[in-house]
Order: C-alpha cells, then structure tokens, then sequence
C-alpha cells in the first residue's frame, strides 16, 4: 500500500494534529495534568486564530479549551482560559458565564473573583466588581486578616471608589493598607517578591493619601 501523499488537501496537518488531541485518552475527575495538552491545543489555536482571523480555528480554540473543562471540572484555570478566550473575540455573554464558573469552583479564592471583578470593571458594571470585592473582604477579615490578598482587596476597592467618585470610601480603603500591620510578611525573604508588593501597594496608598490631602487642605490659597 503506497503512502499518502504528504501534501493531501483531505487532511491537513492541523486536522490530524487537532483530530490528535481531539481522541486524547479521558483524565480523571480531578487531575488537571490530563486536561494540559487540551489547553495548550486551545493556545496554539487561539494564536492562531489571532493572527489570521480565522473563525474556524477560533471555534477548535473553543472546542479543546471545553474537552481541558470535561477532564478536569474541579480546576478553575481552563474555565479562565475560555472566558479570556470568549472575551478576546467579543464574545461578552459567553465570556461572564465562565469568569462567574471559574470563581464558583474556588469561591473563596481571590484570584479567581478578582478576574469576574475586573470582566465587569472592563464592561462598565462598577457596582458589580465593588460587590464582588467587598464580600471577598467580608470573607478575608474574618479568617485570613493578616494575609497579603486583604491588602490586594483594600486597594481593589479604593481604585473602584475613586472611580465611582466616592471619596469617603476611596479614603477609607487607603488608610486601611497604610495602616495594615507590617508582621504580614515577616516570614517572608528580604528580597521576595511579597515583601515588595506589600511595600509597592503601602507607597502607592501613601501617595494617594497624599494627593487628596493635598486638595482638602491646601497649604497655599490663591487669590
């Protein structure tokens, strides 16, 4: 039996690469190491797509990103990943059903409502990104206050109440990481990169502080 030639219009090679993956053997319910090769097919397919516009190789993009979500439902990252894909192509309605399935698996996992936070923040929804922020603080204060997503959180909503124009609360979220206590990276190396997100987000808060100081109480008044 001859070879098939190996320029044949039947199949090409991103067929028989995809229809590869495609017939990958099935992971178990919690093994994320199985659903790799599907996101990384679902990568190279959305670079693709990226690159050529290509709405065939957009919807392979979203086929193998859903078989990495069948093989491993319990693991937030392929959720995120098709709701970044989702967004990419304008896609909004489709990208919110994952984001919102991404922070469901962890929900008390700041990562993954920080990412359905910031969708709404980008699509004009501010009231939703501040509840979401404000009930991960709820959850925060009450068993982790001295952990470095508290902080992440209190900034969080001080940008998104300076955007909305609420400067009591702008204020208060500001005062609360100047004032954070600094044992929260005591345990940490002097050179890691906690201490210095900690120390960054401190002097950004300072420097905000500053700035409405600065226009409440005017050192100089100008006739």
């Amino acid at each position: 039996m001859s070879e098939p030639h190996k320029n044949s219009k039947d199949r090409d090679d991103r067929d028989i690469l995809y229809s590869f993956w495609d017939n990958l053997p099935k992971a178990s319910f919690f093994d994320a190491s199985n659903s790799e090769p599907y996101r990384l097919m679902s990568y190279t397919l959305k670079e693709a797509w990226s690159n050529t516009n290509d709405m065939v190789l957009l919807e392979k993009a979203i086929h193998a990103q859903k078989k990495a979500i069948s093989l491993s439902p319990m693991q937030p990252e392929p959720y995120l990943d098709l709701a970044t894909l989702f967004e990419q192509a304008k896609r909004l309605d489709e990208a919110k059903v994952y984001y919102e399935k991404a922070a469901s698996v962890h929900p008390n996992t700041l990562k993954y409502k920080d990412e359905l936070a910031l969708f709404f923040e980008r699509n004009g929804e501010a009231d939703k990104a501040i509840a979401l922020w404000e009930g991960l603080r709820v959850f925060l204060e009450k068993y982790e206050p001295k952990r470095m997503n508290l902080v992440k959180v209190y900034m969080s909503l001080s940008a998104m109440y300076k955007r909305t124009g609420n400067v009591a609360l702008f204020k208060k979220y500001l005062e609360l990481v100047v004032n954070f206590p600094d044992d929260v990276i005591n345990h940490d190396p002097p050179d890691s990169p906690t201490r210095k997100s900690f120390a960054d987000l401190k002097k950004t808060a300072r420097e905000e502080l500053g700035m409405i100081t600065g226009i409440e109480h005017p050192k100089f008044k100008i006739d």
